[in-house]
């Protein structure tokens, strides 16, 4: 995989985990639960983001 390409997918990626994030705070009211759920999100989007930035540079 070229480091153009794990780059742009690793942008995209980041980009729908955001998205992800913002419309799970604003649909949920339980800010103790949100947080939690950030936390395990950002824990998920880690370890493709690590896959994708180790693949650019082989």
């Amino acid at each position: 995989m070229s480091v153009r390409q794990a780059g742009m997918w690793n942008v995209l990626m980041s980009l729908g985990f955001a998205i992800a994030i913002i419309l799970m705070s604003l649909a949920v009211e339980d800010q103790h639960l949100v947080r939690t759920a950030m936390l395990v999100m950002v824990g998920i989007w880690f370890i493709p983001f690590v896959w994708l930035a180790s693949r650019s540079q082989r």
